[in-house]
């Protein structure tokens, strides 16, 4: 399979299992994949501006661990996994990038952007491992930047949640309930 031809697969919404409309019904949308050491996400953005999506340890931008990913003035596309040292930092590009872009693309006012990296990460002090149970994510998005600098996100459009990154199923099941046998018990309580 071709580059393009694997982005394109990737791009299918069929690839990615699990899903969350983070802000919506159609603001922020992320959807995701895994296996034992990769994990694999797709956000959708309803903006022509930047995104940004990441971990944190507390809800919020402190600590925290993300990329951020915009359409530069001479069009190529900007991918950076950045991190916020202290409670009012700035996001500072790191020097290890553990995120990988597979995919961006800008299309009738939503951007995508499919991105990859390591569960476990053991080579850095200024990334967060993603662990089983609620995970806290943080993401935001914005209409503006200049000079290939992005503009601040507001308080409307960023948002954080926890959600079971790698607790999830990560495959569809298919019941079919004609095959399923039922069985009904009733417990006496003296």
């Amino acid at each position: 399979m071709t580059k393009l031809n694997a982005a394109a697969n990737l791009n299918s919404n069929t690839y990615f299992v699990n899903n969350a409309t983070l802000t919506g019904p159609d603001q922020y949308l992320l959807y995701w994949n895994y296996t034992a050491t990769d994990i694999t996400f797709k956000v959708v953005v309803k903006t022509s501006g930047w995104v940004g999506f990441g971990l944190t340890p507390n809800g919020g931008m402190p600590y925290s661990d993300l990329v951020i990913a915009y359409k530069k003035t001479d069009g190529s596309a900007d991918f950076t996994n950045r991190y916020v040292e202290s409670s009012n930092g700035l996001p500072v590009v790191n020097s290890i990038q553990n995120w990988k872009m597979l995919l961006y693309q800008q299309e009738n006012s939503f951007t995508t952007v499919i991105f990859t990296r390591k569960i476990q990460i053991c080579n850095s002090a200024h990334s967060i491992d993603i662990l089983p149970g609620a995970q806290l994510i943080i993401f935001a998005w914005g209409d503006s930047f200049s000079q290939n600098n992005i503009a601040y996100h507001g308080t409307k459009n960023r948002s954080s949640t926890a959600l079971p990154l790698i607790s999830s199923l990560n495959r569809k099941v298919v019941l079919n309930m004609s095959e399923i046998e039922t069985y009904d018990f009733t417990v006496n309580v003296s």
